[in-house]
């Protein structure tokens, strides 16, 4: 690389303080794509920042800052001085020159280096009010299909929209949306309550005696129909599986007898003829037993309970199945032509 002559400078600490605000989201936003101390950023990460001044010779960082793309055609790092100019006028009176020479220095005190702003973020939320709300994106342990409930009695839902199944549930404040809205979509949503509830992989509705082998894609036979709000914006999430329509709505509510908030959740199955072998999977968990009032206690924290409208003929009441390291609850159906609900209440 061509020799750069490097800018004189007289004041060390003001020029590290000037590279503090370069590098943070109030200068360059560098900080948004780099790594700093090993703390990955939200968006890459790209080269830790304080491993720089290790890594790389000053000359052909000099050359890299100045024409990033000369030197990697496929980086999506802007130039910060097109032409020379700088985008900063207001630091180090505008002299691009002069930029390079501080993020330098500043990169110099290697893990040492002060924090820049924009670092440590503050945590956004996400809240139900009067009515429910929703965000859809990734969730831990659903893909970037998730769809987000947060419901007014502060109980709050994933339903996976790749596997067509209800995926978490939780209690208390709804979602941290900042890993989405701050890391250009590749981010997950962070769950903020607690009492946290995850359930098996895989859709819900399947063949009974040849289910679905689950992988992380979307099962042969089910296609997601898009979803419907109600008045108070809950959503009724549409589905299809193998020609019968499913129509899959939660509702919070209040315990009549103990006056603390429950979720309910109908499931209504229409078919235009008669079909069997099917299982439905109302809930998993690491050890499932029956409990009082015909319901089911899932890992000792979720109580599960079913009803199925019309009755089915021979009435069918749920099972515990073994499915790998899972026990799954599940209620077998015999559909008959025209709609069947099932409704399911979970209190936990």
């Amino acid at each position: 690389m061509p020799a750069v002559e490097f800018p004189k400078f007289d004041d060390a600490k003001m020029m590290r303080e000037a590279g503090t605000e370069l590098v943070g989201t109030s200068g360059l936003n560098c900080i948004v794509c780099h790594t700093f101390q090993l703390r990955e950023a939200a968006n890459m990460p790209a080269v830790d920042l304080t491993e720089m001044a290790e890594r790389l010779q000053k000359n052909w960082f000099y050359h890299y800052m100045q024409n990033p793309q000369s030197l990697s055609p496929n980086t999506i790092m802007p130039s910060f001085w097109p032409a020379g100019r700088a985008l900063r006028n207001d630091i180090l009176d505008g002299n691009s020159e002069l930029h390079i020479e501080a993020l330098w220095q500043y990169l110099l005190d290697g893990r040492q280096a002060r924090t820049p702003r924009g670092l440590i973020v503050e945590p956004m939320e996400l809240l139900a009010a009067d009515q429910a709300v929703m965000l859809r994106r990734s969730y831990p342990s659903v893909g970037k299909r998730g769809i987000g409930v947060g419901y007014p009695l502060q109980l709050n839902l994933v339903f996976d929209a790749e596997q067509l199944r209800l995926a978490l549930l939780w209690k208390g404040k709804f979602a941290d949306p900042g890993g989405v809205w701050r890391s250009q979509g590749h981010g997950q949503v962070r769950p903020l309550g607690d009492h946290w509830l995850e359930f098996a992989p895989g859709p819900d509705l399947d063949v009974e005696s040849e289910p679905w082998i689950v992988d992380d894609g979307r099962p042969p036979k089910h296609q997601f129909s898009g979803y419907a709000l109600d008045a108070a914006q809950r959503p009724r999430f549409k589905y299809v599986f193998d020609g019968i329509q499913v129509e899959d709505y939660v509702v919070d509510q209040h315990d009549p007898v103990s006056g603390q908030p429950f979720l309910r959740r109908s499931v209504t199955f229409n078919t235009a003829t008669e079909r069997s072998g099917l299982a439905f999977r109302l809930a998993a968990g690491k050890a499932i037993r029956p409990s009082q009032d015909a319901a089911f206690t899932v890992d000792d924290q979720l109580q599960v309970q079913v009803h199925v409208h019309p009755l089915q003929s021979p009435p069918a009441g749920p099972r515990v199945a073994q499915q790998g390291e899972w026990q799954q609850l599940q209620l077998p159906l015999h559909l008959m032509p025209g709609a069947t609900t099932i409704t399911v209440d979970y209190r936990w």
